[in-house]
Order: structure tokens, then C-alpha cells, then sequence
């Protein structure tokens, strides 16, 4: 079953929306705050896969998986320069850091079931930042080709 890409891209920036609000601080009292960390790396990370499936649905790939990389190795090369240049990392390092988030999703649903978790959470932003605007590109791209591709009406307007 074929999705569309831009609901997938939508539901994305729902999450990424969801993730900057749970990192919004709340003040509780003197020099107390509340910030909800583990919901703004939970949909920060299901932000990125969701938009690296709208990417893969544009380019008509298998979305399947929550495994970052496995997900981004099914991205074209084009996407995947394109997502390692913005985030001007060279590809080696790149590939390392999107390895050691790779999993995020899942760990940091269950965090409580393990005793220490590591995360990049800068690594993390900055990757959900790109990949949105490659997705969106993406899919202003075949907007615009499919719709310049349908023939235009003419006659009178009923």
C-alpha cells in the first residue's frame, strides 16, 4: 500500500512541533523548572524517520523499520548527500553519529528499562532540521511536476 507522501511529511512536522513544545521550560517555583526530555527525543527521533519514510515514499522505497540507518541507507544517494552536506559533516562521521542514534526511537520509548542511554541531542536536532527541508523540497519538486504535467482547462468555467 502506497502512502502519500506529504500526509507523511505533515504528520513529521506534527511531531518535530510536539518535540520543540516539550522542550519548553516550565517554571514550578524558585530556580525550579519542568522540561519534558524523554517525549522531546521520542518525537524528535520520530520526526526524522518519518521524514526519512516521506523522502523514501517519493522515491518509491520500502518505508519499513524504526532503525535510522537502515531507513537512511534506503534513501537515494542524491538524498542521502544532500542530507549529509547540510548537516557539513563529513559522510564517515556523519554515518557514525546517525549509527549511534540509529535505535532512538525505540530505547527512549522504554528508557526506564535501562540503565544508561546515550544521545547526541544536538546530533538529533540538527539531523530533524535537515531532513524536514529535504523532505519539503522533495515535495514541492513532484508537486510541481505533477501538477505541470496535467494538461490545463480551457473553456468556460461551469
Amino acid at each position: 500500500m502506497a502512502y502519500d507522501p506529504q500526509k507523511i511529511i505533515n504528520t513529521a512536522n506534527s511531531f518535530s512541533l510536539a518535540a520543540d513544545r516539550a522542550l519548553e521550560q516550565r517554571l514550578l517555583g524558585p530556580g525550579q523548572f519542568q522540561m519534558l526530555l524523554v517525549p522531546a527525543v521520542v518525537s524528535t527521533a520520530f520526526a526524522v524517520e518519518l521524514y526519512f519514510k516521506g523522502i523514501i515514499t517519493l522515491e518509491s522505497g520500502n518505508t519499513q523499520g524504526h532503525n535510522l540507518s537502515e531507513l537512511f541507507k534506503r534513501l537515494s544517494p542524491e538524498s542521502q548527500a544532500a542530507l549529509a552536506a547540510g548537516l557539513e559533516l563529513d559522510r564517515q562521521i556523519f554515518n557514525q553519529k546517525l549509527e549511534a542514534i540509529s535505535k532512538v526511537f525505540v530505547q527512549w520509548r522504554y528508557i526506564f528499562e535501562h540503565q544508561t542511554a546515550n544521545l547526541e541531542p544536538l546530533f538529533l536536532a540538527k539531523l530533524a532540521r535537515e531532513s524536514k527541508r529535504v523532505a519539503e523540497e522533495m515535495a514541492a519538486s513532484n508537486l510541481k511536476r505533477n501538477t505541470s504535467d496535467k494538461p490545463a482547462r480551457s473553456g468556460i468555467p461551469r
